[in-house]
């Protein structure tokens, strides 16, 4: 892993990833037997279930779409994917349209405004500033420092 991390030869990033997730494998596979696993209960199955739904439709879901899907209130579904994320409805659902931007901004050709659109923005501005307060760079500094990563 240290030396695609410090050649940085093409397609590093997803070889270091797959490599990181085999380390965690391995890991749990080792101490499984030692670790202290909560039993799963049915607020864990429903930790899952409101995770999957907003990674599904992340485009345009809110909370109370969501409490709507899931006949729970909103106020119960936040406080479950505090429980398990450690971050609120809101921030869960920015850092995975981020996630998706970043990786169409890393990837694709496809135009900034495009991109915002996709991952839910209707406004390119809005979108742009979303992602410069995540990232601390704007859409057209992260293609451009990526693109230039990927061409060393």
């Amino acid at each position: 892993m240290d030396l695609e991390l410090i050649n940085k030869e093409k397609y590093y990033a997803p070889i270091v990833h797959a490599l990181l997730l085999q380390l965690i494998a391995l890991l749990l596979r080792k101490y499984e037997n030692e670790a202290i696993v909560p039993k799963e209960d049915r607020p864990t199955k429903l930790n899952l279930k409101l995770i999957e739904i907003i990674n599904n439709n992340y485009q345009n879901i809110t909370l109370s779409q969501l409490a709507a899907k899931t006949n729970y209130s909103e106020q119960y579904i936040s406080q479950r994917l505090k429980a398990s994320t450690g971050m609120s409805f809101e921030k869960y659902l920015l850092s995975r349209r981020m996630e998706e931007a970043q990786y169409l901004l890393r990837y694709t050709t496809s135009k900034i405004n495009d991109i915002g659109y996709n991952v839910g923005y209707k406004n390119p501005a809005t979108f742009i500033r979303a992602f410069k307060r995540f990232y601390q760079m704007t859409p057209n500094q992260f293609r451009q420092k990526t693109k230039s990563t990927h061409e060393e």
